[in-house]
């Protein structure tokens, strides 16, 4: 596991500078504070692709899905004609599924190491602080 130390602890960002437009954006943008992450940075570009992948099979999904009704309300087809605008509506629709599923096990593993750095980085705090910290909590109390 990998945490990024600084003197100030793990993934605190530097302190403000006095000149206001020189200050560190990263504090007040999230975005930034969570690229900064071990393994985020790389899963961006892999998830906007598998996305856009997804949006343009919505695209071809509803095409042809709009074709088969049509066919069907003019009723100039018979339905052995329809048969390959169905499969190829399945075959979307799987591959839809299928982009979904890669996008969400890409984003699994390092949004399971970026909660353990925090998890981590808050328990060392904790640690550091002692247990005056937690003085008058009571134990596994939801606030």
């Amino acid at each position: 596991m990998h945490v990024r130390r600084t003197p100030r602890g793990p993934f605190r960002p530097d302190p403000l500078p006095s000149d206001p437009s020189r200050r560190d954006r990263s504090r007040s943008d999230p975005t930034r504070r969570i690229l900064t992450l071990p393994g985020s940075r790389c899963l961006v570009p892999s998830c906007v692709a598998l996305t856009l992948i997804g949006a343009a099979l919505v695209v071809v999904q509803w095409t042809l899905l709009a074709r088969v009704i049509s066919t069907v309300v003019e009723r100039r087809s018979v339905p052995a004609d329809l048969v390959p605008l169905l499969a190829g509506i399945l075959l979307a629709w799987w591959a839809r599924a299928g982009t979904t599923a890669l996008r969400d096990l890409l984003g699994a593993l390092p949004s399971s190491r970026v909660r353990a750095c925090a998890r981590s980085a808050r328990a060392h705090k904790l640690l550091r602080l002692g247990p005056d910290a937690v003085s008058g909590e009571l134990a596994g109390e939801l606030v």
